[in-house]
């Protein structure tokens, strides 16, 4: 009997290339987490999930090779010793709120929603503003329930269309301080503790929790970071949601796409596993699947494209009754 974890990164040395798109250093492979071995070469999954979406997993290399296997539980195993977290002081988030409103996301979001709309929202999740990219580029912090600051994610966006830019991969404020044990937490996760009757929306982009925040406000919004991100699968991250009213918002996109496997089909078999252990309460919205064309399952369509509708003379965002958003009384 064997349990198998994905190795945890410890830089390059732990990324391989991927057998199957050839990318270098995008390779994450199994290990016996008794023996700290290797499972297969082939064993493990790609990080380009949406691009590329190889996932060869313990499972199946045990079916195909006769090998006995013993699937990990979702519940973190006491007797695993956790290291202690480490913690970024809340004065290099403070410090990042300075003139956070000329940063390309921000001034992307108050073109659609107006100063007062979206300064608020920016505000709410600490959406600061890197020196980087001529001090336009934006750090989304990862605060937790207890407003403990675990890291900063800087991205890079275009302040005209409000999309990412994606030839400037995304770094993380603390990769200067080393050594740093960093665990992840849910984007938002800090207004749990501040809304602790409001329901919960779950989406991937740091971008769609803020925009749905504006439209959804009776709703707690966070976002994981990606299909997998931050872990959020291991009861470590998501414990956070105990005894909470949990909606998940998946991309209408491909968890894994040389397999044909969506996102819908991932997120609801995550959260109906999550949902087997109690004082947790889990479904999944369909919204996107209902409504949305299957020929959009390739361009990673998510709750953000299906919200924002802009005014094509003024560009700001309009209502569902195509007046501007602005006018809503928005608290």
């Amino acid at each position: 009997m064997y349990d198998f974890q994905l190795e945890k990164y410890s830089g390059s040395k732990s990324r391989f290339i991927c057998p199957s798109c050839g990318i270098k250093n995008k390779f994450t492979r199994y290990i016996n987490i008794d023996t700290n071995e290797y499972l297969g070469e082939t064993v493990g999954r790609c990080d380009r999930e949406s691009s590329c979406g190889y996932h060869y997993t313990p499972k199946e290399y045990c079916n195909d090779n006769v090998i006995n296997y013993h699937k990990p539980s979702l519940i973190i195993k006491p007797s695993i010793v956790q290291p202690p977290i480490d913690y970024m002081s809340f004065d290099a988030v403070k410090r990042s709120m300075y003139e956070f409103d000329t940063s390309n996301f921000a001034i992307w979001l108050i073109s659609l929603f107006g100063e007062s709309i979206a300064k608020k929202a920016l505000l709410k999740y600490h959406v600061g503003r890197s020196k980087l990219d001529n001090g336009k580029a934006n750090i989304f912090w990862r605060i937790d329930i207890n407003s403990k600051v675990r890291t900063g994610k800087i991205m890079y966006y275009n302040p005209i269309i409000g999309k990412r830019n994606k030839k400037q991969t995304p770094t993380w404020t603390h990769v200067q301080l080393k050594p740093f044990n960093l665990r992840l937490c849910f984007f938002g996760e800090h207004l749990l503790k501040e809304y602790q009757n409001s329901s919960i929306g779950i989406v991937e982009s740091e971008k769609t929790a803020i925009i749905a925040s504006i439209y959804y406000p009776e709703y707690i919004w966070l976002a994981t970071g990606g299909a997998s991100g931050c872990k959020w699968r291991e009861y470590s991250v998501y414990n956070v949601l105990k005894n909470r009213n949990v909606v998940l918002f998946p991309d209408f996109g491909f968890y894994n796409r040389s397999k044909g496997i969506t996102c819908f089909q991932e997120w609801s078999k995550r959260g109906s596993e999550i949902s087997e252990i109690p004082n947790f309460k889990i479904k999944v919205n369909s919204l996107l699947e209902d409504v949305t064309d299957e020929s959009e399952r390739v361009n990673d369509y998510d709750l953000a494209d299906f919200l924002v509708k802009r005014d094509e003379q003024t560009g700001i965002a309009l209502t569902d009754n195509n007046y501007p958003f602005m006018w809503d009384n928005y608290h």
